[in-house]
């Protein structure tokens, strides 16, 4: 095909692409059960403010390659428009990689949900499209 070019995905529905950064591995499975539970309702959070969650904690297909992981999720990092930590993000070196490849990229990093709750308020009060200029 010529001439076509294809949507980000934000483009889709005028939503903000924020990425999820928070703790996947854990000693046992129940542990790695419970982060993934953890990652999904934060996730639904950022949803109910009107963007679109990336939860890696999703996505990122099963694997014994931890740097390959990491590479899906830089790559993740990359079409999203902002990152947001959750609270538990310190436990988690992959996060705090994460963190440090976001604000390499120069991408905006919520440290807080009532941070991106602002933003999105702010957006309501102002009647503008998306919270996050691209």
């Amino acid at each position: 095909m010529t001439g076509t070019t294809k949507p980000r995905a934000e483009d889709a529905n005028g939503m903000d692409v924020i990425y999820v950064a928070g703790p996947y591995s854990a000693a046992t499975p129940q542990g790695v059960a419970q982060n993934v539970a953890a990652a999904v309702a934060f996730g639904q959070k950022v949803r109910a403010l009107g963007a679109l969650p990336v939860v890696p904690h999703l996505t990122i297909l099963p694997t014994d390659d931890y740097e390959a992981a990491m590479r899906e999720c830089f790559e993740m990092i990359r079409r999203s428009d902002a990152v947001i930590l959750m609270p538990t993000w310190k436990q988690s070196p992959g996060a705090g990689r994460e963190l440090d490849f976001a604000r390499a990229l120069g991408l905006t990093v919520f440290d807080h949900l009532v941070d991106l709750a602002s933003v999105y308020d702010a957006q309501k009060t102002q009647g503008v499209g998306r919270a996050l200029a691209s």
